[in-house]
Parts: C-alpha cells; sequence; structure tokens
C-alpha cells in the first residue's frame, strides 16, 4: 500500500508541473493567439460515442481519456493498417505478433504478444458495434472510415466484451441520401506498394433507401530478402550450407470490402445491413533469425543469427512445400497466409420520445491458414544432400482455424431534459473455433533424433465460448454544474474445450499429403489409449462497475475523477493437452482484472483556438495473464501456457493538445508517459505446483518491466493550409514520433540453472526506442473533385522491431517495421 501511494504521490507531482508548463506555453502563445482571434481560425467541436448517449458528446466534456480520430486525419496517416493510430494516441502502442500480420496492441501496460487463438486480447476492437474477438484481423484495412476512437482503460460496463485495458471503436461510413456519389483514389509506393480504393453511394428512394459499396486492394512486394545464410557444421546433421533464394518476402495480396443498404421507414427508424468480405493472401510473414552466439543452442548447430548488415536483406522462409518423396508437405507456405472473412451485420435505431433502442446483431465466418517459418531459416541446403530431401525444417508449421461468432446486443439509451439519464442493455456473443496445427520439427534431428519426414505432428483441439451480460449505466446533474454517474455489468461467460495430444502423423495412418482434412472427425483421429483426449469446461460470473464524478469549473475547464474495475475472462492456451502429461484444468488460468484510477482535466482555451487534455491514471492489475513455454522434463516436450501474474502495477500521464494558429497553421502533440512494473510473478515451469524463486524450473519476474509498456511516448505534428491563386488548395504537414525502448517478450528457458532476475533479464527481447519523421503534401483542385498527395514514412529510416521473440532456450526470431518509404497518390470525388 506505501508503495502504491508513493507511486500515486509522484504522479500527482508530476501532473502539477505539467499544469504549470502548460500555463506557461499559453504565456508564451499569446501573441499567436491574438493573431488566431483576429483571423477568427478555431478548433473543430469533436463528438465522440465514448458514453454510448443518444446523439454522442463533445470529448471536451466526456469522463474518459478518449481520442477521436476523424475521417481526415487518419487518411493523412498514409497507414497500411489501422495501426497507424498509435503515432497519435498517447500511451498506446500498436506492434505485431512475432511472424504474424496480427495486431499486438497495448495500452497503458496491459498488452498481447502471441498468436493465441483462444486467447482473447485485453484491448478491445469495435466495427461498427460489433465485437472482433481476436489479434488476426485486428489490423483493420484503412478504407471508408468515418472516425476512431480510442478509450484508455477497462471498459467494461458499457463496451460489448469485457476488456482491462481499452477499446477501439470503429465506425465506418453509412450510406446518405444527398446524391449519387463516386470516390476513387489509386496510392503507388516503395517496394511495390499499389494500393486501390473505391466508394459509391446510391440513393434508391427518396429519404428512405441507400446503398453504399466500398472496396480496397493491397498489393506490394514486400521489404525483405530472402537472404539467410547459414554455414554447416562438420559433424552436425543435417550437413551443407543454408543460402537464401533472394526473392523479395512480406508482400500484401488483400481485397476488402463492405456493402450497406440503409432504410429509414420513418424518420425515427435506422434500419442498417452490412455484408463485410475479406481475402487475404498476403505473402507468408518473414522472420529474422537474431539468436545470440553462443549462449543460444541454435548458434551450436550453425545457425546463428544475423549480426550484421541490413537485417532486412537477411530475412529467412523455407518454403517447405514439397517433402523428398514429391508428396505435399500439408504447408502451403508458397500460398501464404490465408485469411477470408465473410460478415453479416444488422444495426437497427429507434428513437420514441426521448429514449433510443438500438440493436446490434452480428454474425462473422472466420477461415485462416497460417503457415509461417518461425526461425528465419532459409532451410534450403547447397548442396542438397545426397538422395535427401533438399530442404530442412527447423521450425515450421502451418496454424489453421475455423470461427465462427454471433453477436446480438440490445442497447436503450435516454436523452431526458432533466437532470438524469442512463443507458442500460443485454450483450450476448458466442464463438466456436476449431483449431488444427501441422508441424515439422526439424530440431529434433539437431538433437540426432528422427528426422523431419518422419514425424510431421498434427495437433487439434476445439473451444465453444457463450458470453453473457446485463448492464446499467446512469448519470445524475447536480449543483448545476456537477455530475455524478456510475455503471453495472454482470457477465457470465462460459468455455468448453476439447484437445487430442500432439501426434505424428503415420500414428494414424496418414500422410502430411492428406492435409487438410477434419481433425474433428473421430474415425479419422480416435481418442484411445495410444492418444488420450480430453475435455474441461469453466464458466466464470463476474461484475464490473464504475464511478464518476465529474465538474464544469468554468467554459473552458472541465475535469472528472472516476474508478473503474474490469475484469477479461479466463480460458485455455490453443496448445493445452498437445505436449504435456497434465489435465487441461492445470494448464487454464484464470481472469484477468483491473482496478483503474483516473483524474482528467480537459481545458479550451484563446475562445477555442488551443485545446490541452490531461489525464492522470492509477491502474492494478490482478492475475493479469502472460504466456510462457513450459517444458516437460521427463519428455523435453514444451508447450505455450498462459499463466496468470500476481499482481501488476501501472502508473502515468498522458497529454493531447492542439492549437489553431491561424487560419493556415494548426499544431498537435500528444504525450505518454508509462511506469508498470510485475510487482509479483512466478512462473511454475514445469507446472507440478512448487516454484521457489532461484531454483530451476521456477522464474522470478517480480521486479521486472512489464512487456509492451514503453515508459515515454511522444507525437506531434504541424499542418499549413493555404487557400493558392487559382483556387486550388495546398495542405502540407510534418510529423514526428518517438517510442521509448520496451520489453517485448521477457525469457524463460526452463534450462537454466540460474533463474535470478538478473540473470534472466539478459535473455528478454526489446522493442528499441526509435523515432519517425513523416510528411506530405497535397494539392486539392479548386472544383474539390481530384487531388494528388506526395507522402514519406520513416524518412530518417530507422531500422527497429516490429516483434521479437525468444523461443524455449533455442533462438530467437524478430520482425522489423517498415525502413523508409515514399508514395503518390491520386484520387477523384464524383
Amino acid at each position: 500500500m506505501k508503495n502504491r501511494l508513493s507511486s500515486f504521490t509522484a504522479i500527482i507531482q508530476r501532473l502539477i508541473k505539467t499544469v504549470l508548463a502548460a500555463a506557461i506555453a499559453v504565456a508564451v502563445l499569446m501573441p499567436v493567439a491574438s493573431q488566431a482571434q483576429e483571423s477568427g481560425a478555431v478548433l473543430d467541436e469533436i463528438m465522440v460515442t465514448a458514453t454510448r448517449r443518444s446523439g454522442g458528446t463533445n470529448i471536451q466534456t466526456t469522463p474518459v481519456a478518449v481520442t477521436a480520430i476523424g475521417e481526415q486525419e487518419f487518411t493523412e496517416l498514409f497507414a497500411h493498417d489501422i495501426g497507424g493510430i498509435a503515432q497519435l494516441v498517447p500511451n498506446f502502442s500498436a506492434a505485431q505478433i512475432t511472424g504474424f500480420n496480427a495486431a499486438g496492441f497495448a495500452i497503458r501496460g496491459a498488452g498481447q504478444t502471441d498468436i493465441l487463438v483462444y486467447w482473447e486480447p485485453p484491448v478491445g476492437m469495435l466495427i461498427d458495434d460489433f465485437v472482433v474477438p481476436h489479434v488476426q484481423t485486428q489490423l483493420l484495412e484503412p478504407y471508408d472510415i468515418e472516425q476512431v476512437e480510442v478509450l484508455r482503460g477497462p471498459q467494461g460496463t458499457l463496451f460489448g466484451k469485457n476488456t482491462t485495458a481499452g477499446i477501439i471503436s470503429v465506425r465506418t461510413k453509412r450510406p446518405h441520401f444527398d446524391d449519387v456519389s463516386f470516390d476513387a483514389s489509386v496510392r503507388v509506393g516503395s517496394y511495390g506498394r499499389v494500393e486501390g480504393r473505391v466508394a459509391l453511394n446510391v440513393p434508391l428512394v427518396d429519404d428512405k433507401l441507400a446503398f453504399r459499396i466500398a472496396a480496397i486492394s493491397q498489393q506490394s512486394d514486400g521489404y525483405y530478402k530472402n537472404g539467410k545464410v547459414s554455414l554447416g557444421v562438420a559433424g552436425v546433421e543435417p550437413a551443407g550450407d543454408y543460402i537464401g533464394d533472394g526473392r523479395d518476402l512480406g508482400g500484401d495480396d488483400v481485397v476488402s470490402s463492405r456493402a450497406k443498404l440503409l432504410w429509414t421507414p420513418t424518420d425515427d427508424l435506422d434500419i442498417l445491413f452490412q455484408y463485410e468480405y475479406l481475402r487475404d493472401n498476403s505473402d507468408t510473414p518473414p522472420a529474422v533469425n537474431e539468436t545470440e552466439n553462443p549462449e543460444q543452442l541454435f548458434a551450436g548447430f550453425g545457425l546463428p543469427g544475423v549480426s550484421s548488415g541490413d537485417p532486412l536483406d537477411q530475412a529467412g522462409v523455407s518454403f517447405r512445400d514439397t517433402l523428398s518423396s514429391g508428396e505435399s508437405s500439408g504447408l502451403n507456405m508458397a500460398g501464404g497466409h490465408q485469411i477470408d472473412v465473410d460478415g453479416f451485420y444488422l444495426n437497427i435505431d429507434w428513437r420514441f420520445g426521448n429514449l433510443e433502442l438500438t440493436s446490434v446483431t452480428g454474425f462473422r465466418d472466420q477461415d485462416s491458414a497460417l503457415p509461417s517459418t518461425y526461425t528465419g531459416e532459409v532451410g534450403t541446403t547447397v548442396p542438397p544432400p545426397p538422395g535427401g530431401d533438399p530442404v530442412f525444417s527447423v521450425f515450421d508449421a502451418t496454424r489453421d482455424d475455423k470461427r465462427e461468432t454471433f453477436q446480438q446486443e440490445f442497447r436503450l439509451a435516454s436523452d431526458f431534459d432533466g437532470a438524469f439519464n442512463f443507458v442500460t442493455g443485454v450483450f450476448y456473443q458466442t464463438d466456436d473455433t476449431s483449431f488444427n496445427v501441422v508441424q515439422y520439427l526439424g530440431i529434433f534431428e539437431l538433437f540426432g533424433l528422427f528426422g523431419p519426414d518422419e514425424n510431421p505432428i498434427v495437433i487439434t483441439n476445439n473451444q465453444e465460448m457463450d458470453s453473457t451480460g446485463v448492464f446499467f449505466d446512469a448519470t445524475i446533474d447536480f449543483a448545476d454544474t456537477w455530475t455524478i454517474g456510475g455503471g453495472v455489468r454482470q457477465t457470465s461467460e462460459e468455455k468448453k474445450f476439447f484437445s487430442r495430444p500432439s501426434t505424428p502423423f503415420f500414428m494414424y495412418g496418414m500422410s502430411p499429403g492428406d492435409w487438410p482434412f477434419d481433425p474433428n472427425n473421430t474415425s479419422q483421429f480416435p481418442c484411445d489409449a495410444t492418444t488420450p483426449c480430453q475435455t474441461d469446461s469453466q464458466k466464470w460470473d463476474e461484475p464490473t462497475y464504475r464511478v464518476m464524478l465529474s465538474n464544469q469549473f468554468n467554459d473552458d475547464l472541465y475535469g472528472y475523477a472516476s474508478f473503474s474495475h474490469g475484469f477479461k475472462s479466463g480460458g485455455y492456451s490453443d496448445q493445452a493437452g498437445s505436449a504435456l502429461a497434465v489435465p487441461l484444468s492445470v494448464t487454464r488460468y484464470e481472469p484477468e482484472e483491473a482496478d483503474s484510477f483516473e483524474i482528467g482535466l480537459k481545458l479550451d482555451y484563446w475562445d477555442d483556438r488551443a485545446r490541452l487534455n490531461i489525464a492522470l491514471f492509477f491502474v492494478e492489475y490482478t492475475d493479469m495473464q502472460r504466456a510462457a513455454i513450459v517444458t516437460n522434463t521427463a519428455t523435453a516436450a514444451q508447450e505455450t501456457v498462459v499463466f496468470n501474474a500476481g499482481k501488476v502495477s501501472a502508473s502515468g500521464i498522458e497529454l493531447e493538445g492542439s492549437v489553431r494558429f491561424n487560419e493556415n497553421w494548426t499544431g498537435r502533440f500528444n504525450l505518454g508517459y508509462l511506469d508498470a512494473e510485475f510487482d509479483e510473478f512466478l512462473l511454475d515451469l514445469d507446472l507440478d505446483g512448487t516454484c521457489i524463486p532461484g531454483t530451476p524450473l521456477c522464474q522470478d519476474l517480480s521486479g521486472r518491466p512489464v512487456s509492451r509498456a514503453p515508459e515515454l511516448q511522444f507525437g506531434a505534428d504541424l499542418t499549413y493550409d493555404a487557400e493558392l491563386g487559382n483556387g486550388g488548395h495546398l495542405r502540407s504537414q510534418v510529423s514526428i514520433y518517438f517510442q521509448d525502448e520496451n520489453t517485448f517478450y521477457y525469457a524463460a528457458p526452463a534450462f537454466e540453472l540460474d533463474q535470478s532476475p538478473s540473470f534472466m533479464s539478459q535473455w528478454d527481447t526489446e522493442i528499441e526506442e526509435y523515432t519517425l519523421l513523416d510528411a506530405f503534401l497535397t494539392y486539392t483542385h479548386s472544383s474539390d473533385k481530384w487531388y494528388v498527395s506526395i507522402f514519406g514514412k520513416n524518412l530518417t529510416d530507422e531500422r527497429y522491431h516490429s516483434a521479437s521473440q525468444y523461443v524455449g532456450g533455442l533462438w530467437t526470431f524478430s520482425t522489423y517495421a517498415p525502413p523508409r518509404t515514399y508514395g503518390i497518390e491520386f484520387g477523384i470525388s464524383l
């Protein structure tokens, strides 16, 4: 308690210093403000849906730390995916999952670093109020977006499924009744990038029926090369050198679209039907082997990591699609990561009197086939071994899943003229997922065991999840300027899990060439004494709640204080029961909970020409869910298991500001400071129920930094707008973004005898600090019917990781963020 209070006191002191600094800034910039007053330039009002109130609320009087990113702001990021918004949001980090084109979002010290298909992310994603249940498709393609809202802190009361870190709420454009419109753009950039966007809006019946369709196509060659070179070690199998063929890696091949039909039979009733289509056939994400020599075992087998030169030119993918026999490996590595999504959504808004009833119905079908090389080794031997397989898989696998998600939410919101207003409703979601893996573990051959052709292994399991929530949230105005509010949600969530142990194909009398097949077919894959299957289920009933007090001190200053309690349910790892000879109940993890205190100030100055929003927070996470690799000491088999950390504390400050200097110049900035660490976390690496710190198979992470929690993040941009003499418009911007170094993945090598924090921390993987400089220049014709933009991203050509993972004491593989890129975009509006 003393440590918690001292931390909170330190944050208060920093807040006071920040407010003083803001006051000094106001005094310094006052002459500029006077010019702004003469010009009449003011900042735009921003409306958000963060409180779910009918019609939304002004962001400056919304008692939540929320960042709103409008259509123009989002477009001008020239981002490849929605992760680009990290430059505009304090204490929000948008890395990726190592080896996957999947989101690794983190907010205020809570994030995700693993692809595990049943692990629900602490940062939720909503698209038009439908909850996307997994990180694999959270990296939304950037098209036809009206507004993005990022809410920081637990959001368990109002927003769908519970989250402990925050949510990203995306609102796409609806059809409109004004007229027929057509918008299209083409973007051409570095590394063969070609992106096309189109949007067509057609009113069908005046003020009653309208149709809209929008689509995006993304194509690129990728900025990696298949150039890894490893020299074989004499006497170590398999013999020979491993040399990549130099081909481009990491390219995009995506088509995504949304078709929408809006029907308004009366002025008070809106019915919106949407169909979502996604076909992603992008390259298998490459990896760079960054194994340290000689500490990690890979180096001793002639597979050391890249130590010099440009890592982007030394990535590796094995492309193991056939075996020495000529039959298919079942991996389809050349086919890349294939994701198919079909979604059907129905949103209904019915206004009657001072009430609005909202219904959100959705069904989303997702199929994924994700083959990857998890080492960064090309696996191609030169010369080929006599009579042997020319490709060696150290660790290649395809992770295939089928996911069906259904959601129904009813929400009733009031808009009374009096002091009392409320939001109430029910939420229901089911998510049925089957997960199947084929993996080649050539690592066994390195240890002198059977070769990879002899041991392709299949892992299969499935899960049924049902989640129901009932919620009520209300506010009461009193004493003219004060508001008190609170809410509660009761959630009941059940998960049923079925698993078979990882088993070589030959035990089923099948070959990899038979893949894909139905691993859930018990006639093909029987459950017997040889392959004992397991089933388990668990139900969690948890309340979440919040309380809030706010005051409009004057026309320019709004403040609030709040406490919220959030939770994220427990579950099962996607490898549970595959390798470890333990019951599923042993590897089942429990819910993660978060208690968050927040104080906020929202200031408007200079007659709405300057704005500064400040949030101070302290969050304590209990039983935070974290993944680690566990070793079966008897069989040396390893399995990724999700553990519950004891306690994690995170505190910090967030600032967002903007200034409209005059009609031509506008500046913005955001700053996030975060102090997060494990207060208590023991990893029982052999799951025997005992964990004595400092002994083998017990790792103590207490006091260590939390993964995905950079201490400092800062972003700023300066925009210039000018009307040209010919009536055209010129808009240009220069932006800078800095993110501090942070731990990406903490190591847990069970083979080390010394498990002390001082020794083990050397194995952690890091995202190094980096600074990005971006710029763009856009000319818009006076008719507003066409524009052209030129842009540059990462202009200083920084090399920094987007993800990096240490694997069980054997090797480290990493991915990198894009290098310097340029592009030009041409768009029309008709």
